[in-house]
């Protein structure tokens, strides 16, 4: 009698705990990309929780490669940032700032993983419910950019409102982050995952392809109009594919592609007014404009003032700097190297960028959302912001345990 009073005591004990850890795991992915900041502390709501569960689930990660790996990095990481105690104080604040978010980069792709692991969940919904707000955000400012910088300010760190000026080139649409460029790509990244790695029905696709492209346009960045244009192909590719291998074409695809050709002159009204306006041609002036020559300048400038091999194991802390000021490298592979060294570049290369699973079609399809991340983060940076680099260890965390599975 004892004996089954201590295993019904067990078992509403570990019920008790699944339910704490799924809300726990909820309200994170919710915090990510929805909730604002909490200002007042510098920090989002997650932040705060990630605190409370790392204790009670050290034992679980420390038996992972990935997670010896990570502590392993943190040493080298952690001493850069101390070590670039010698800088002024600004560029103490900022190192601080930029360690901080990429080792919670790392929490929160290993709290992902955990729970992926655990339970079967479907993150779906959430990421097309982000498109949407951010498609909502984009028709604002649409109409009326001050509209959309005044609601913006609800999201951001500072809670500070944009005052738009005469030129829209300045004022960028970057939903609820703070860069345009990292934007796009972690809007496509998730459509990327969406079409590629998920059953999402192909009318909600088309839907999410539409609000992409749409967003991607008046973010004005010519890497993400470039990222679009590789998901277009892509998608047709896969689709081709999939028809030639399997001979057949079923019978919901065909009569959906019917409805979407008998509409095709409505579309292309659509399309036409919406890229004659102010937005979309400021968006293909830039991209016409820009090259890549801008990129590889101050590129060729870090490499000449910096020699990479002195930062071997350590680096300056949490931002490039020559001669005592923030050197802006515009490339996440510089920025790891030369913040923290090249040992916790290549882990964390190992830890978001590695291909799971083997090197067949299918295989490779379920890796194409990490292109547009990778792509933002060899031309940008990406992951000195907080939003980016959790949504990016979300969705990592959900191929790498899919491809476990």
């Amino acid at each position: 009698m004892v004996k089954n009073l201590e295993y019904i005591q067990l078992e509403s004990n570990q019920i008790k705990t699944s339910k704490r850890e799924k809300i726990m795991f909820f309200l994170v992915l919710l915090d990510i990309l929805f909730f604002p900041y909490i200002t007042p502390l510098y920090s989002s709501l997650s932040m705060w929780v990630l605190i409370f569960w790392l204790p009670l689930n050290l034992n679980k990660l420390s038996k992972t490669k990935e997670v010896k790996m990570f502590f392993f990095a943190l040493i080298f990481i952690l001493a850069s940032t101390i070590y670039s105690f010698r800088f002024s104080q600004s560029i103490i604040t900022a190192n601080i700032t930029n360690t901080v978010i990429l080792i919670y980069g790392f929490l929160y792709y290993f709290f992902f993983r955990l729970n992926f692991q655990k339970y079967e969940v479907n993150i779906s919904s959430f990421l097309i419910g982000y498109l949407v707000l951010n498609a909502i955000l984009g028709l604002v400012y649409y109409l009326s950019p001050q509209m959309y910088f005044n609601m913006r300010s609800f999201w951001t760190m500072s809670g500070n409102t944009i005052e738009v000026g005469s030129s829209l080139s300045i004022y960028r649409f970057t939903g609820i982050l703070s860069d345009p460029n990292n934007f796009a790509v972690i809007i496509n990244a998730i459509t990327y995952f969406l079409i590629f790695n998920t059953d999402t029905k192909v009318n909600r696709k088309f839907i999410i392809v539409f609000l992409t492209g749409f967003l991607t346009v008046i973010s004005m960045s010519t890497t993400g109009l470039i990222m679009f244009a590789l998901l277009i192909s892509f998608a047709v590719i896969t689709k081709l594919s999939k028809v030639f291998l399997t001979r057949k074409i079923k019978k919901k695809n065909l009569l959906f592609g019917m409805v979407i050709i008998s509409l095709l002159p409505f579309f292309l009204l659509l399309i036409n007014e919406f890229f004659s306006s102010e937005i979309a041609v400021i968006a293909i002036n830039r991209s016409e404009s820009n090259s890549a020559d801008s990129r590889i300048m101050i590129w060729q400038n870090l490499l000449s003032s910096k020699n990479m091999l002195n930062h071997l194991v350590l680096g300056d802390g949490g931002n490039v700097i020559i001669n005592n000021r923030i050197f802006r490298p515009h490339n996440g592979h510089f920025h790891l190297i030369y913040s923290y060294g090249i040992i916790t570049y290549f882990i964390f290369m190992y830890t978001f960028f590695r291909i799971r699973g083997n090197l067949s079609f299918s295989s490779l399809k379920k890796y194409l959302f990490l292109v547009p991340i990778f792509l933002g983060f060899t031309v940008n940076v990406g992951i000195y912001e907080n939003r980016f680099i959790n949504i990016m260890g979300l969705l990592v965390a959900a191929y790498a345990t899919s491809k476990e599975k």
